[in-house]
């Protein structure tokens, strides 16, 4: 079982890329547990809940939420669950855990939100960006989100945490390089509010090259 302070991302998604067995899926996440691929956030002593992030995923059948950014692994996670309603609220739609990626263009829905942002601010987060990796041990970006340009949009399901959150929406474009097909990978989502806080989430997938094949013609 991976550890209690991961997080999984990508409940609900209606991603139509492939998808691995759950299994695998399961698998994988053990994988990235074991290198140490889970983001690592700048957590405070004094406020455990400076820079965390909670989401909730969907593995086959089971829904699972985590919440991240809390030092100390399952030891600590009962202690500091309370910490979890001032946590920062960011899930991803698309991809789901484990999906397999083309090379290129990507686009990547979710919601975000920092719960303890002032009514007047709304959502309060005012970039989400998106790294291939770990982005404390050289992942590079590959995407992002801005109120001019992807984020702020409508979000049912930010909605359902209250009318604050309606347009904590985002949608942007992620551009796979070549360089990381056939392997696992994970993507690092950040979302930072107006208040410097910062939220992480990883979802691990596979990238493979889905160009169709160029046909050979025989003499």
């Amino acid at each position: 079982m991976f550890p209690k302070n991961w997080i999984l991302s990508g409940s609900r998604s209606r991603s139509r890329s492939r998808r691995v067995a759950p299994g695998v899926a399961i698998a994988l996440f053990a994988i990235l547990a074991a290198g140490g691929a889970a983001a690592v956030a700048q957590t405070t002593p004094a406020d455990p809940a400076q820079n965390c992030a909670v989401s909730t995923a969907r593995i086959g059948s089971v829904d699972v939420t985590e919440f991240f950014g809390i030092r100390g692994g399952p030891s600590s996670f009962a202690d500091n669950f309370s910490t979890v309603p001032r946590c920062i609220r960011l899930e991803v739609d698309n991809p789901a855990p484990s999906d397999l990626l083309p090379v290129g263009g990507y686009v990547m829905t979710g919601f975000a939100f920092d719960p303890v942002s002032s009514s007047s601010a709304g959502p309060g987060i005012t970039v989400v960006q998106v790294f291939l990796d770990d982005p404390n041990q050289g992942g590079s970006i590959v995407g992002e989100a801005r109120p001019d340009k992807g984020l702020g949009i409508a979000s049912p399901r930010g909605a359902a945490f209250g009318d604050q959150f309606a347009t904590s929406g985002f949608r942007l474009t992620v551009q796979i390089p070549s360089s990381a097909a056939g392997n696992q990978h994970a993507l690092f989502v950040l979302a930072q509010s107006g208040s410097g806080r910062v939220g992480t989430i990883a979802v691990p997938v596979i990238v493979g090259n889905l160009t169709p094949a160029v046909p050979t013609r025989t003499p």
